[in-house]
């Protein structure tokens, strides 16, 4: 009678433990990064005197010396698309997760992992919970760093508080780099 009793609590004792690992293994955060260079449009068209309200909510002693053709050119460029850097990171598991740094790997021995300066604010401590995801566009000037360093780039990580790292998939890297390549600096 003790043996059964004691095989049967070996038994139940097995089978907790294996549902704690199984639970513990499937239910934990999950990262998936995606990254882009995309071509962003203003929501809304800018008129010239919209460009003369925000300049002179910078500078009000300026209005003597705005020149209206100048306003006209300003509002022409600022209405027009420009090429941006999109990352998106998206929490696919079950927990909580703290998203804490990137950065962008070359290939062993070949130089120093790097970062995008604008974006370090923007890594530093989020938090996403299950399904969350967040969102970032920089603009083209401020990638010239990045485009200067396309051909070394072999990974572009995302790091949680925990030092795991998420990565980008090949293929979306691949896609990355040429589109990175293709882009001309001015």
């Amino acid at each position: 009678m003790i043996v059964a009793i004691a095989v049967l609590s070996f038994l139940i004792s097995g089978v907790a433990i294996g549902w704690n690992i199984y639970r513990d293994c499937i239910d934990k955060p999950k990262i998936k990064v995606k990254a882009y260079v995309v071509e962003v449009f203003s929501p809304e068209e800018l008129r010239p005197e919209d460009v003369l309200v925000e300049m002179l909510k910078i500078n009000p002693d300026q209005a003597d010396f705005i020149n209206p053709e100048a306003l006209n050119d300003w509002a022409n460029k600022l209405n027009q698309p420009y090429k941006g850097f999109y990352i998106e990171v998206i929490n696919i598991g079950k927990k909580p997760i703290i998203i804490n740094s990137h950065a962008f790997n070359p290939k062993k021995g070949e130089g120093e992992p790097f970062v995008i300066q604008p974006l370090i604010k923007d890594f530093h401590n989020k938090k996403l919970i299950p399904y969350e995801f967040f969102q970032v566009c920089l603009p083209f000037k401020d990638l010239r760093g990045l485009v200067e360093k396309a051909e070394e780039i072999h990974s572009f990580y995302v790091y949680d508080t925990s030092g795991k790292g998420w990565k980008l998939s090949d293929k979306d890297l691949l896609s990355l780099k040429n589109d990175l390549a293709n882009l001309e600096l001015s």
